[in-house]
């Protein structure tokens, strides 16, 4: 455990020292890139046959230092020194979402078509047609699996509606996905920092040899 100065923390500390100015002026420039043409695919595309998606990497930035000086008000040659760097960078990222979506029968209330998860028929109930005989309930499934329009709600069919229509091959299944989309999103980042350094020392010292 560290003490009190770093927050009584038990994880890591990390200690950031930056780079002064000097009596000359110093700058420089930087990019580093990542071309999505020199990537190679991800195996989600490749097994859904999806494309090679547009995911870049753009990191620029500069860095200058050296003394402070401001035309015919101030000369901080020997104490006193600024330094200032820019960084900033856009990541293109992959996104890759799988899910199993209804398919348009199945927003129409008709799941004759829809496998179980074994690869059997699936059994639709109407909830409203439970009854108790002999002290047990007893279900009853619609004809053909089917549920009958005026039985399906309008909220709930506006809301599968909203959602996509299946786009991978193969027999609807319980449990299966039948939609793959691949999208990118970036995220991005800026840094700027500043620095001042004066020597107060080295300025009484540059005083004191004018007056003499």
């Amino acid at each position: 455990m560290f003490d009190a100065s770093l927050g009584h923390s038990n994880g890591g500390a990390m200690s950031i020292v930056t780079r002064g100015g000097t009596n000359l002026l110093h700058g420089d420039i930087y990019l580093f890139k990542r071309w999505a043409a020199l990537n190679a695919n991800s195996w989600q595309n490749n097994k859904f046959g999806n494309p090679n998606p547009s995911v870049n990497y753009h990191q620029y930035g500069d860095f200058v230092s050296g003394p402070v000086y401001i035309p015919k008000l101030y000369d901080g040659l020997n104490h006193s020194f600024f330094s200032t760097s820019f960084e900033k960078d856009a990541d293109v990222r992959d996104l890759s979402e799988q899910a199993r979506v209804p398919t348009a029968l199945e927003r129409k209330g008709d799941f004759s078509q829809t496998l179980s998860r074994t690869g059997g028929p699936v059994t639709i109930y109407d909830p409203f047609g439970t009854q108790v005989v002999n002290g047990k309930a007893i279900r009853q499934s619609f004809a053909g699996n089917v549920i009958p329009s005026e039985k399906i709600s309008p909220i709930g069919a506006a809301v599968l509606n909203s959602m996509p229509l299946p786009n991978l091959p193969g027999a609807p299944q319980i449990g299966a996905f039948t939609w793959f989309e691949d999208e990118t999103y970036t995220v991005g980042q800026q840094e700027e920092s500043v620095r001042i350094d004066h020597n107060s020392a080295a300025a009484s010292a540059s005083s004191a040899g004018s007056a003499t």
